[in-house]
């Protein structure tokens, strides 16, 4: 396939270091392993944008709404609706925020 969104090279109009990229990405991974499961959802939740606000959002063939209160330790969108307590998050589409 020859397509401009396959190459990182073509993108960017030059060469594209990939010893410098790998090396950024295992430095990237290696900062992210310094914080427990707890400090990551901790720091995560510093910049949910959705956090305690009102959503809608598609979840399979239906729309839901509720107020958004974080990310479960199994990574699951927690609600607060009269319809689900919990959420997928691989399986959301299209959330937004309602009023």
């Amino acid at each position: 396939i020859d397509r401009d969104w396959i190459s990182l090279a073509i993108v960017n109009n030059h060469q594209v270091d990939f010893s410098a990229v790998l090396v950024s990405m295992v430095t990237s991974l290696v900062k992210a392993f310094e914080f427990t499961h707890n400090e990551t959802l901790e720091k995560f939740a510093e910049h949910d944008y959705i956090l305690g606000k009102n959503i809608s959002f598609n979840y399979g063939h239906k729309s839901y709404q509720g107020i958004a209160k974080g990310i479960s330790d199994d990574l699951k969108l927690m609600l607060e609706s009269n319809e689900l307590s919990e959420v997928d998050i691989a399986n959301i589409n299209t959330v937004r925020v309602v009023g």
